[in-house]
């Protein structure tokens, strides 16, 4: 008998109490997170409290019955989108909390008279009670605990001000209550550590955020948590999808990472739901459904919507001249027309992503008004032939901030991404630099939704140790921190690593490693590369050790840090990572006009169309391809 996923989805956009103001995506939030279980488990159980339903009671109820249903073996699975907020804790239970203040839930009647928040330590018994009976537990929390960061005009924080005073005694959970021995306290605690596993939202002084996409609003961290877990597969890891969720969240929201507990515990290497997700297709499939032809993938798989002059095309793997556009982008599937051939209504094929719209970056400008209108216009004419900059275009709230006096680049939290331009004219320099950060920033975010190439290669970081040449082809790599977060630290000297590439399926692969520094320089050199055959391990540098340090210019003062995002391509095909070479900010851009040696597949169009906009005319053979991603930070 399989084993069956219980699911207990809450999603609360409209709240009873006083002064908690309305959200807007976190019903969405649970209706594709129960279309994404639907797809992938094979037994599903899932009940869902939305708006007023989702009160204190119902969840408490929900949770003790609907997920204390689940057996020995099964997978319970709590998801809550909506507020969080702060509590302090009551004295007779502060010996579980050492700071005083617990993280909470904020229930949709929670602020009324005489019902508190859901406590952490509320939740966390229920659920260990449950993870007890030999269930895998899972928890996903799209709220946030504490507030302090600036968001654009379409992003919204999922913060409740903090209660003032600690929940009555008799309002909590008697569980809890029956638990508040200081004796047992200790024993309680490490009995906790990998009785279920937790996927946040953001770290404890963090925001959570929801933004608006294609008129809708949904939760930042379960569109990359969702998005992750579609283009990864049912065999990733909960520190796999935390990995890529990060590394896809901090483009869109400044200040906000991604929390994965307990990262040091063998459940973190689990497989999501525990294992219990059904293994990837072998593709995506086109087929003639209700008088048009469709793909069973969308925007909860991570499809945006295309422009007329900024397609998305699937083609048919393995087959040449077969593309189709897609003319509709739905929650689970899409509307396609064929490009230039005729299918057969009675078969259905397997497609593979072979162009991805690149809209322009957003670019927010505030300063004196001869320099905004003057970059304005160069933003317009910019162009090829005088029209508009392909990779940036002005908008409020845009992820790019231009400030003046002096004219400067900055993310959304502020962050300075480009030294300030202080001689000659500012104009066109910063055009250039915000292009440039536009075109890294879209390799960085390079994925292949449904590939069932997702999670086959590993990349792996080793210490180096003092003596050794060579990277050894077996031992422990360097695991993530909690966000998902790789950090090595000078000691005092850079330190130093070897870096693998390990194929764990069964098929001969084509992997290539590409360096993405905070400079905004990409490059191939670390694996530029190769095949590797089933089961093999392949080396970064010819297996010489790699020296992370800070970059040139770059004080080594207590807080500096350097940041590399390791992105790995894999493929069934051969293909050139030349194509994604990109200079670092401030460097002229390579002559693309005779194009690149060598081959012209799907990857070397994906990155063409991305840093040059060369959309290749020719249509290459579809294949499957698949991109993962590591994040490594190096501390002074």
């Amino acid at each position: 008998m399989s084993a069956t996923v219980y699911a207990l989805l809450v999603g609360i956009d409209a709240y009873q109490g006083p002064r908690v103001r309305p959200l807007h995506g976190c019903k969405n939030d649970i209706a594709s997170a129960q279309e994404f279980l639907a797809r992938s488990t094979s037994s599903l159980r899932v009940e869902t409290l939305r708006d007023g339903e989702a009160t204190r009671d119902a969840v408490v109820d929900g949770i003790r019955t609907h997920l204390g249903a689940a057996g020995a073996g099964d997978t319970a699975v709590f998801w809550f989108s909506g507020h969080g907020s702060l509590a302090p804790v009551p004295a007779a239970l502060r010996h579980l909390e050492p700071s005083g203040t617990s993280q909470t839930l904020v229930c949709a009647d929670s602020r009324l008279p005489g019902v508190p928040d859901l406590q952490d330590y509320e939740l966390a018994t229920l659920l260990d009670r449950i993870a007890g009976n030999g269930v895998h537990v899972v928890v996903i929390l799209d709220s946030c605990h504490s507030g302090g960061a600036t968001r654009g005009e379409a992003v919204s924080e999922r913060f409740a001000p903090p209660a003032t005073e600690p929940p009555a005694p008799e309002t909590l959970l008697d569980e809890v209550l029956a638990g508040t021995s200081r004796d047992g306290s200790a024993e309680v605690a490490e009995r906790r550590r990998g009785n279920h596993v937790a996927l946040t939202a953001c770290q404890i002084h963090q925001t959570a955020a929801e933004y608006r996409r294609d008129g809708e609003f949904r939760g930042a961290f379960t569109t990359a948590l969702l998005n992750a877990a579609n283009a990864q597969g049912a065999d990733a890891t909960y520190r796999e999808l935390m990995v890529a969720a990060r590394c896809a969240i901090e483009d869109l929201v400044p200040n906000q990472h991604p929390l994965l507990y307990p990262h040091e515990h063998p459940i973190a290497d689990r497989m999501f739901l525990g294992g219990a997700g059904r293994s990837p297709r072998s593709a995506i499939v086109m087929r003639y459904l209700r008088g048009r032809w469709e793909i069973d993938a969308g925007s909860c798989h991570g499809l945006t919507p295309p422009e007329a002059d900024d397609p998305l095309l699937v083609g048919v793997v393995g087959v040449p001249a077969h593309e189709a556009r897609v003319t509709r982008v739905g929650v689970v599937s899409s509307d396609v027309e064929p490009v230039g051939w005729q299918p057969d209504r009675g078969r259905q094929y397997p497609m593979a992503l072979t162009r991805m719209p690149t809209p322009p970056a957003e670019v927010t400008v505030d300063g004196a008004r001869e320099f905004t209108d003057r970059l304005a216009a160069a933003i317009r004419t910019g162009g090829p032939g005088g029209g508009a900059s392909p990779y940036v275009r002005i908008a409020p709230g845009g992820t790019l901030h231009v400030r003046d006096d002096p004219p400067r680049i900055l993310g959304q939290d502020g962050e300075l991404l480009a030294p300030p331009v202080v001689t000659g004219d500012p104009v066109p320099t910063v055009l250039r630099e915000l292009e440039h950060i536009a075109r890294w920033r879209q390799i960085k975010k390079l994925v292949n939704v449904g590939s069932p190439l997702a999670g086959t290669v590993d990349v792996e970081l080793i210490a180096a140790a003092p003596g050794v040449a060579t990277a050894p082809l077996e031992g422990p790599a360097l695991r993530p921190d909690a966000d998902g977060v790789i950090r090595l630290r000078y000691a005092p000297d850079p330190p130093v690593v070897f870096i693998r590439l390990r194929n764990r399926s069964d098929r001969r692969l084509y992997c290539a490693l590409l360096d993405l520094t905070d400079r905004y320089q990409i490059h191939p050199d670390l694996f530029p590369g190769d095949y590797l055959g089933p089961g093999q391990v392949g080396t970064a540098v010819d297996g010489r050790r790699v020296q992370f340090s800070l970059p040139p210019g770059r004080a080594a003062t207590r807080t500096a840090q350097g940041r590399d995002w390791l992105l790995l391509l894999v493929s069934d095909q051969e293909f050139s990572s030349a194509a994604f070479r990109l200079g670092r900010l401030g460097e002229p851009a390579p002559d693309r006009s005779r194009g690149l040696p060598g081959l012209s597949g799907v990857l070397e169009r994906l990155a063409l169309t991305a840093l040059h906009r060369d959309a290749r005319r020719e249509s290459p053979v579809a294949h499957d391809w698949t991109t993962s991603i590591v994040e490594v930070v190096t501390q002074a």
